[in-house]
């Protein structure tokens, strides 16, 4: 009698995965990954020409644990430029690399070369000194800094 019991179950089952696969065509579920809210990486508006023509793949930044650990779920993030306290403006979706959480004390010279923006030229400790009094209040906070590697995969400039 269990035996049986548990054929059944399985049947059931099995059909019932069949009718879901059936039911949700891939062009449903593309709908639904993109009604799904990506994380977000704000850049400042002169930043994005670097970010577009590929020369800006890395962007580190202190950030909440919370933040991270959203980021560290997501395998997309929308890019975005605007006014500091205003809603952003998506200019490009892009597929994140790589994350690591690290200080700026860490910054290497192949570091710059991703950053762009004309850190190419300068030293890592400088760029450490700069961003350490740029950032002082959210590191005073406690956040750690978040180094997102990352790669467009669409602009919608």
């Amino acid at each position: 009698m269990k035996l049986i019991l548990l054929d059944l179950l399985h049947f059931t089952l099995f059909n019932f995965s069949q009718i879901l696969d059936d039911l949700i065509s891939p062009s449903i579920c593309s709908k639904i990954e993109s009604m799904v809210k990506r994380p977000q990486l704000k850049f400042l508006k002169d930043q994005v020409v670097y970010v577009l023509d590929g020369s800006k793949t890395l962007e580190p930044r202190p950030r909440s644990h919370q933040w991270i650990e959203r980021l560290s779920d997501a395998e997309e993030l929308d890019l975005t430029y605007g006014p500091r306290f205003a809603p952003p403006k998506v200019f490009a979706r892009a597929k994140i690399e790589k994350i690591e959480v690290r200080p700026f004390e860490t910054t290497t010279k192949e570091d710059l070369e991703q950053i762009s923006r004309g850190w190419e030229d300068k030293t890592p400790e400088e760029f450490a000194q700069v961003h350490n009094e740029w950032y002082a209040k959210e590191l005073a906070k406690g956040y750690p800094v978040v180094w997102v590697f990352f790669k467009v995969l669409e602009t919608f400039e």
